[in-house]
């Protein structure tokens, strides 16, 4: 059970973590994630939370290496 504001309704919380978010529109992103959640999930609008992340290149690592080596 997730708790948003004190209540244990229906919620969400999305959190996208990115090397760059590069042009795309973080508004155009957070309206379209919330009419996913809405529409797939019956989640109301304002019980959607979701945090934009953006990480640094030395601090994602695969294949054994960080993306910060090249």
């Amino acid at each position: 059970t997730m708790l948003f504001a004190g209540s244990d309704q229906p919620n969400g919380h999305i959190r996208l973590e990115s090397l760059g978010f590069g042009t795309c529109s973080l508004n155009e992103l957070c309206q379209k994630f919330t009419e996913l959640m809405e529409e797939c999930l019956a989640i109301p609008p304002e019980r959607i939370f979701i945090r934009f992340c953006e990480v640094e290149r030395d601090q994602w690592g695969w294949k054994g290496k960080t993306f910060g080596i090249r």
